[in-house]
């Protein structure tokens, strides 16, 4: 029964992980063309674009960073909608992800202190999971 508990902890886990690296690479993918708009071409304006774009990406995800594009790119105006709107929605929800992931951590923590507290004590850890 404890190897059930723990392999669906682990896919939970392995998810959120699968989650938090498609967005952030979602939103250094969306955030390129606007950093590299910005910097113009060649090659160290590529290299400045890309780290810019992870610089953004991580930005997102502490929401130090709502000022993420402007209608003066030179983004296809009937594309330039969908585009904003999309990167939009990726870097609102970027930050509930963040949140959820340190609540889980302060759990976790929470939990093991309390494990670790309880030394000499009769500590029922499946009590829980019998109800």
């Amino acid at each position: 029964m404890c190897v059930c508990a723990f392999s669906k902890e682990k896919k939970l886990s392995s998810a959120i992980k699968i989650l938090f690296l498609g967005f952030f690479l979602a939103q250094v993918v969306m955030f390129f063309p606007i950093q590299l708009d910005k910097y113009g071409k060649g090659g160290a304006a590529v290299l400045k674009s890309i780290l810019m774009s992870i610089n953004r990406a991580m930005r997102s995800f502490a929401l130090t960073d709502i000022d993420f594009i402007n209608p003066t790119h030179s983004i296809n105006p009937s594309a330039y909608n969908f585009y904003s709107l999309f990167l939009m929605v990726i870097c609102f929800v970027c930050p509930f992800l963040s949140l959820g992931y340190i609540l889980s951590l302060f759990s976790k923590v929470r939990a093991s202190t309390k494990l670790a507290l309880s030394y000499g004590k009769d500590v029922y850890v499946f009590s829980q999971l019998n109800e």
